[in-house]
């Protein structure tokens, strides 16, 4: 099926998400992709659809099975959605559905959709899921990590808002000493210092329905 997708910053969202997994491409052969880039470009499209102009939430998506709705000559807004949410629950792509809804970062779904174990960069491993495993790097995790939330280095609102958690997580876990510590309100004033561009970039169209990450 085709979308007529008329909304500009949903179409920027759906091109930005997929900017670095193209990019991430420059590193592998084609025996290293598991999942191809056409189903990868079709799932997180769909999900992207889904959530910003059908107002859907994650919850949604897991009350539809994976199967995909082909064929369908008169289409309706609820065979539409269902369509959405169907694809990007694929039996591979649902995999995806997390970076696709800006949960985590592209280097988080780099092994699904090539499945190869590559070294991980400083900055992968501080903005990875499981930063506190990188025991040899930790010094320079943490200085990169404070880097990003105090903004002394480029970085996107999706990169700011992973650090941030993976900051958090450190201090609960002890590895960041308390004198140290980038308290709350220090994150409310950085936070603050985004644009009005940055937040409608990262969080959808704000004049439609309401999504927050």
């Amino acid at each position: 099926m085709k979308y007529d997708i008329q909304n500009l910053r949903v179409v920027n969202r759906i091109t930005d998400t997929l900017k670095p997994i193209y990019q991430l491409r420059e590193k592998y052969s084609l025996d290293d992709i598991f999942i191809s880039m056409d189903n990868i470009i079709i799932c997180i499209s769909c999900a992207i659809i889904a959530v910003n102009i059908y107002g859907k939430n994650p919850e949604d998506f897991d009350e539809y099975s994976s199967s995909y709705m082909r064929d369908k000559k008169t289409i309706t807004k609820d065979i539409q959605i269902d369509e959405l949410l169907s694809t990007s629950t694929g039996y591979l792509t649902r995999k995806l559905l997390p970076y696709s809804l800006g949960m985590v970062s592209y280097t988080d779904i780099e092994p699904i959709i090539y499945g190869i174990n590559k070294e991980l960069s400083t900055v992968e491993k501080a903005l990875s899921n499981a930063p506190q495993f990188y025991e040899a790097d930790e010094k320079e995790i943490l200085r990169l990590l404070t880097n990003i939330i105090k903004k002394e280095r480029t970085s996107t609102l999706q990169e700011w808002l992973k650090a941030t958690i993976n900051y958090k997580m450190l201090i609960k876990e002890k590895y960041i000493e308390e004198k140290t510590i980038i308290n709350n309100d220090s994150l409310i004033k950085i936070a603050d210092t985004f644009s009005y561009n940055e937040l409608s970039k990262h969080f959808g169209d704000t004049q439609g329905d309401a999504y927050s990450i």
